[in-house]
C-alpha cells in the first residue's frame, strides 16, 4: 500500500508505504544501503525539500513503531522549516506529531476497509 499524507501547514508531502518487502521498498525509494534487520524508516530527499517517504514492514505497525517514526519525521520537518526543538514552548511540535500520527492511523488502518 502506498498513499500520500499532505502536511499543508508546512507545505510537505509524505509518501507512506506499507509493504511485505521492506528492503525492496527502500531500494524503490532510492535508498539501497538500509541497515539489515530494520523494519521501518523515514527518508528525506535533499534534492526535493519537503518530500519524505515513510516505509513500514506490514508486521511492524505497532503504536510504538508508528510513533517512533513519526517523531523522526517531525524532527525532519521542523529542521526543514527552520524550527529547532523548543523545550519551553513545544506546542508546534506537539501539534505536528499529533497531525502526523492521526494521518498515519487514517492511512494505515482506516483505509484498509
Amino acid at each position: 500500500m502506498r498513499k500520500d499524507l499532505t502536511i499543508p501547514i508546512y507545505d510537505c508531502k509524505v509518501t507512506v508505504v506499507v509493504t511485505g518487502s521492506f528492503q525492496e521498498a527502500c531500494m524503490e525509494a532510492g535508498y539501497d544501503s538500509v541497515v539489515e534487520g530494520k523494519h521501518a524508516a523515514v527518508f528525506r530527499y535533499p534534492d526535493k525539500p519537503g518530500s519524505y517517504t515513510m516505509i513500514f514492514h506490514e508486521n511492524s505497525l505497532s503504536p510504538g513503531n508508528i510513533s517512533h517514526e513519526a517523531l523522526h519525521l517531525m524532527h525532519d520537518i521542523m529542521e526543514y522549516v527552520g524550527m529547532g526543538p523548543e523545550l519551553n514552548d513545544d506546542e508546534a511540535q506537539a501539534y505536528l506529531i499529533g497531525f502526523i500520527v492521526d494521518g498515519l492511523h487514517q492511512i494505515i488502518f482506516k483505509d484498509e476497509s
